[in-house]
Order: structure tokens, then sequence, then C-alpha cells
């Protein structure tokens, strides 16, 4: 069997994939049959400072992919070095490094989560439809242009010139530093989260840049996602694709299926549908998977803010021991749960909402009664699990409302992993839910798109998820619904 191994492995290729989240990084390496050879990851950390303002220190994410990829290197036989062919980066999106000429951070990196400039997008109600139009995004605080408005405004106020300043997507400054560039460059899925980008011409708008005052001299150059980037680090390995987190993730299993919606579930929930070309569909996103020389893919996106970290909102709020380990069962037992609107993070799309607080109620012939009963932790629990599923439904009943037929939901992520929640989005959606093997799908999309020729890999399945009746469920999902169109 070692032989055969040793044989089996001579002569495969290898791709590294590179996958920097807002909690942790990873460097994974797979085979050409897009099986996982070996894996290292660390944490980062995030700091929820006052007002709004949530930060990141830059120098610790470009120092925890060094070491990841340092180790899995390290794990590896020297014969199986030499066969990495091509390297993949895929980035949380939205999150923003100000850094000097050379590269070099001038200040923290400011998270996707930061809402800190919310007042100026308050200034903006009556240009909101013009930017999504150009832009593919509803009008938002996550999003880079009024952050970086926001950061201009601080060095004009302090009298500091921003002649020499950048204000770099946090991929882009991962890859002038894994590639040791001279260059500034960034993917349009990451230039799109800046809100500057024209998504038709995958560039810089300069109806949005003078609409926001960002002097195009402080942003990186718009280049295609899938190119030779430069070589990553000392290691000879050609860096070939770079993009946001989630747009990667919907190439896990190759190009996406037809009439599939694709749900990813990690410290947020994304729902995503590729369409063929730009479509704009407000409230929701129109985002793009990926560009090469030859073409370009869309999608529509949903985004709940509020997915793993409204997990470890409610565990942080109500500490019990072995509170993972024992919400399978809860899921299982508990059928009449409160209702909980879930504003964790803010309530992204449909509603887009800043201003509603974390709340749970109960449910009396389809009304919502503010109770001060005492709730159980079990109930609370299964109470967030469902507000989750009620968010990505009403994205997902948007999506089939604009004439997309969805016939399947392909789930991901690590909040995935609960067959409670499965089972619960197939009850509630009508639809088969099938559950990929692969729990780091942003990390085998990446190593997909980093082939110059795109692989074929074989779809592999978890487990599938049969549409079950549960009313008691509809009907709390349609008083939750009915509690956000009054008060969103």
């Amino acid at each position: 069997m070692l032989k055969l191994i040793i044989c089996y492995t001579l002569f495969m290729d290898f791709t590294l994939a590179i996958d920097q989240g807002t909690h942790a990084s990873r460097a994974i390496l797979y085979d050409s049959n897009g099986r996982t050879i070996d894996s290292e990851w660390q944490s980062v950390e995030l700091q929820r400072l006052s007002n709004g303002h949530i930060e990141q220190d830059a120098l610790q994410i470009l120092r925890s992919i060094e070491v990841c990829i340092e180790q899995v290197l390290q794990k590896i036989p020297a014969s199986q070095r030499n066969q990495i062919r091509q390297c993949g980066l895929a980035t949380q999106r939205s999150t923003l490094v100000p850094c000097d000429e050379s590269g070099q951070p001038v200040a923290s990196a400011v998270s996707w989560q930061d809402t800190r400039a919310t007042g100026l997008i308050e200034t903006l109600p009556d240009k909101k439809q013009r930017i999504q139009d150009i832009s593919g995004l509803p009008l938002s605080a996550h999003y880079g242009a009024s952050k970086m408005r926001w950061i201009l405004d601080q060095q004009r106020d302090q009298q500091q010139p921003h002649s020499a300043l950048r204000l770099l997507p946090l991929s882009s400054y991962l890859l002038k530093h894994l590639t040791r560039s001279d260059a500034f460059v960034v993917d349009p899925a990451n230039a799109q989260r800046t809100q500057l980008m024209d998504i038709r011409t995958c560039d810089w708008s300069k109806e949005l840049l003078s609409l926001y005052a960002i002097p195009k001299h402080v942003l990186p150059d718009c280049v295609a996602s899938c190119r030779h980037f430069g070589t990553l680090l000392d290691t000879g390995i050609p860096l070939t694709a770079a993009n946001g987190d989630q747009n990667a993730a919907l190439f896990a299993a190759g190009e996406p299926e037809a009439n599939t919606a694709y749900i990813n579930l990690g410290s947020g929930g994304f729902v995503l549908y590729p369409i063929r070309e730009v479509q704009l569909q407000a409230p929701l996103l129109t985002s793009i998977g990926y560009t090469d020389a030859q073409s370009s893919r869309y999608f529509l996106e949903g985004t709940v803010n509020g997915a793993g970290s409204a997990l470890n909102w409610i565990r942080k709020q109500y500490p019990k021991d072995d509170w993972w380990e024992q919400l399978p069962q809860w899921l299982a037992a508990i059928t009449a749960p409160p209702i909980f609107i879930n504003s964790i993070g803010n309530i992204g799309s449909p509603w887009w909402n800043t201003d509603l607080k974390p709340k749970f109620f109960n449910s009396i012939n389809n009304n919502m009664h503010n109770s001060n009963e005492s709730h159980s932790i079990e109930h609370r629990a299964v109470a967030v699990v469902e507000s989750i599923l009620f968010l990505l439904l009403n994205n997902l009943d948007l999506m089939r409302d604009s004439a997309t037929t969805i016939r399947q939901l392909y789930l991901s992520g690590g909040v995935s992993r609960l067959d409670g929640l499965c089972q619960k989005l197939a009850n509630l959606s009508q639809l088969p839910v099938i559950r990929f093997e692969a729990r780091e799908t942003t990390a085998k999309g990446i190593a997909w798109l980093a082939h110059s020729e795109r692989p074929v890999w074989p779809h592999r399945i978890n487990r599938t998820f049969t549409p079950e009746k549960d009313p008691g469920l509809v009907d709390r999902y349609q008083t939750f619904t009915n509690y956000l169109k009054n008060h969103a």
C-alpha cells in the first residue's frame, strides 16, 4: 500500500490555497483531484471598539499566512513541494488597509464589519439607486468607500497630506507582500466591495470616485481575478488567482450547476445564485464570480451578517458547558421556540437595517409579543438558529420571485454541520438541501480557480436532506418576516 501511495504522489500535481478569513488564516494543499493533502491554520484577532469601530492588525494577518505556508510546506516531502504548480488567494471582503507608498500599514485594518461611516451613508439616500446601478451593491457602511472617506477626512482634520497614502483592500495588501511586488493591484471581487468599481467594466468608476471624493491615486489598479500575480514568497510557486472568500466558495465543486443556489455559513451567511450577465435586482447584491482574459462570471447574492457570529453571541450571553455539543439535541427536541430578531452585525439583505436590536419574542396567533417570560437557553439557542434560516429564506424568496428557477440548495461552511439546521432549511424552503463533504469551500474554490485549465473535480456530498412539512416553522417564518416588513 505504501508503494502505491508513493507512486500515486510521484506523478501528481498540487495546488496551494490560501484562505484569509475574519477569524483565521488557512493554507491547504490539494492534489489534482481536489483532495486535501495537508493544511494549517492560524487564528487572527478582531477588535471591537466603540462607535462601530471594528479593526484588525494587518501585520498579524500577513504573518499568520506566512506561518501557515511555512508549516504546510514543511510537512510534505521536498518532491511534493516541487510539484506545487499554482497557488490561489481568497480573502475576507470589504476590509481595508491604510498604507504608505511602500505598502506598510500606517493604521489598523478596518474590518468589513466596521460601520464607523454610517453618518456619511445617511447623507446619500437620493444617490443609493445610482450607486447600486454602477457598483451592483446597495448603499451600505460595510463597504469600503465610506470608510475611505472617513480616513481621508481624519487626515484632513489632522492636516496630514494624503499624497503618499494608499487605501488598499485586504487582498491588494496581501498580494503585494506575498509576491513582493512593486505594484498595487486588486482583483474585481475585492475591488467591487469598495463600492467604487463599475461592475460592467471592472474598473474604477469616475462617477463614484467623484461622489465619495476619493482620489484615484490612493487605490490599486484593477486587474483580472485569474492571472499571473507573481511568485509566492521564496517558494517559486506562481500565484495565479485572487478572489473574495464567498466568490471563491461558489467554485468549490467546479463550475456551478444550473438551477442551484449555493449557501455558505460561516461567521456570516451567504446565498449565491449564478447568473450569465449583470442583472440588477435590488435589494439583493449583484457580484462578480471571477474574471479572466476570456470571460466573466456573475451571481446574485444575499447576505446574512449574523450566522456563526449570532451563535457565538448567544453562547456568550448565556454560557453553558458543552453548548455546541448539545445544540443538535435541542434542535431535534424543541418544536416551539420563541422568535429571535437577528440583528447581530446589523441586518443585511434584503432589509439593510442598522437600527433594530437583538430581541426575543413570543409568537401568539402569528403576532409578536414582547414577553418578560424567561426562555431557557435551549429555546433561545434554537430561536437563533431559526433566525439564520429565516434571513436566508428572505433572500431566497426574492431570488425565486425574479423568475429564477431554484431546484436545489448546496450548503457548506462550519455552521452547516448542524443536521437540525439543514433539515429545517429543507422544510422551510421545500427544496432538497445537499451538504458538501468539504468544509473549507473557499479554499477549495480558489484552488480550482488557480488552474489555467480548470479540472473536473467530483462532487463529494456529505448528506442530502429531503423536505418535510413543518407548519409551525412556516408560521414562525411568516411572523418573523411580517415583523421586519413593519419595522426594518
